[in-house]
């Protein structure tokens, strides 16, 4: 049994032993493998081309509002939008809420819907 499939489903018997991978910090020592924030938004930053936008205080403004009516409307931006892979940055995001900043949690859950 694997190590993917013990976690799912069972205990593992053998013993597992991990490289720090680089480019991961050494928390409080080589036993540990960790995620540096920073570097994991920079990547999804990078990745959904985004590394130029600016930073915000809070995740959403008091007064914002998501609706369907900002959905892609006519196949010209249907076909747009198929070049952006808006699931995997919501997923990305997600990933960031749920390791490390759970205060995203309520813009994050917005987003998510359309």
């Amino acid at each position: 049994m694997d190590v993917k499939t013990t976690f799912l489903i069972g205990e593992l018997e053998e013993e597992v032993y991990m490289k720090q991978p680089e480019g991961f910090p050494f928390s409080d020592g080589e036993q540990l493998v960790c995620l540096s924030q920073e570097t994991y938004i920079n990547k999804v930053l990078e990745r959904f081309r985004m590394k130029n936008c600016s930073p915000s205080v809070s995740p959403i403004v008091k007064g914002d509002r998501f609706n369907l009516d900002q959905c892609p409307k006519n196949d010209l931006e249907r076909e747009q939008m198929k070049n952006i892979p808006y699931a995997s940055a919501v997923g990305s995001l997600m990933y960031a809420q749920v390791c490390t900043r759970p205060d995203i949690t309520f813009a994050v859950g917005m987003l998510r819907r359309y």
